[in-house]
């Protein structure tokens, strides 16, 4: 499978797929918001990557599934056949393509080994790289704010800085937009989801942690959410299987909520009833050492190649499709 973390072979899968493909929304970059479509079946299931610029394994996996999806030995599948006659899958591999795109042009290859060392002054080199403004104004490295101001925006441009990787092209951390709806590409994707109704959401990210899959959080206990817990520990299950690194912890868990305001998966579950998934893939780059007490037993995981990012993606995905 191809390391593909690029925009253009988004593109350049969109001129050789053979099935549904649609431009949703474009940016202030005039990019488009490219959803692929496929599969006949009347249930939906909706696949979101690449958020935040920074996390490209998520473009990388459904791009490999995507190119498979579209090629001749698909015909013989015949667990393809199957969930395509009940299912139909919408596929955005890239949804914040500026910041993507600003990721491409700070890390060679979009992937950090290739350019940081695994030291506390690397490490925060390439921290203020994905937040900036945050020490580059606010000399706060963990600054994050749902929305960057104008006029940080412009201090920014002033020193021909980027607006680092979390935000899109008008400061807006797409992650925390779902209530609110400011940007241009969260807003599309409300509208699609209203037309749709998928019963599954999979929203995938990256991080400097071991692979890790987490529920919505949400008061009390639900059947629903019961579900949830079983299938991401199928999809546990299925990596450790496949002695692809991921986290060392059995309980499926929740993303801690620090900020005020309601992530993706969260909102999605409450508002509009969809079976969220949050999958956080490990990034490639192994956190200094001072985050060993942190990690515990996850700070001996090896960090994934690009080719492991890629694999852990697609047997996610397929392995999801099987257990949904």
């Amino acid at each position: 499978m191809k390391w593909q973390p690029y925009f253009q072979d988004v593109l350049n899968l969109k001129k050789s797929w053979s099935h549904e493909v649609r431009d949703i929304a474009r940016g202030k970059g005039k990019y488009p918001l490219l959803c692929f479509s496929i599969g006949k079946g009347e249930r939906s299931i909706v696949i979101i990557s690449r958020i935040h610029g920074h996390e490209p394994a998520g473009t990388s996996g459904l791009c490999a599934f995507l190119n498979y999806c579209n090629s001749p030995s698909i015909r013989n599948d015949v667990f393809f056949s199957q969930w395509s006659k009940k299912w139909k899958l919408h596929v955005f591999p890239m949804v914040n393509v500026d910041a993507a795109i600003r990721y491409q042009q700070a890390i060679p290859e979009c992937f950090p080994p290739n350019r940081f060392s695994v030291d506390e002054s690397s490490y925060r080199i390439y921290k203020n790289i994905l937040t900036s403004p945050g020490l580059l104004l606010h000399d706060n490295l963990d600054l994050r704010v749902t929305r960057i101001s104008k006029t940080d925006i412009a201090k920014l441009k002033k020193i021909n800085s980027p607006l680092g990787t979390l935000y899109n092209e008008n400061g807006i951390e797409l992650f925390l937009d779902w209530k609110t709806r400011e940007s241009v590409q969260i807003k599309a994707l409300h509208q699609f989801i209203a037309v749709c109704r998928p019963e599954f959401l999979v929203d995938i990210h990256c991080h400097e942690l071991p692979t890790n899959i987490f529920i919505p959080m949400v008061a009390g206990e639900s059947t629903r959410l019961g579900a949830l817990k079983c299938i991401a520990s199928e999809l546990i299950k299925e990596l450790r299987k496949s002695n692809a690194p991921c986290t060392t912890k059995k309980r499926i868990r929740s993303y801690k909520q620090n900020v005020p305001v309601l992530y993706a998966q969260d909102y999605l579950f409450a508002e509009y009833g969809i079976s969220s998934l949050l999958w956080e893939v490990n990034n490639g780059y192994k956190l200094p050492s001072s985050y060993n007490k942190y990690l515990g037993r996850d700070s001996k995981i090896n960090a994934l190649t690009k080719e492991q990012m890629t694999r852990t993606v697609y047997l996610l995905l397929s392995r999801f499709l099987q257990v949904v």
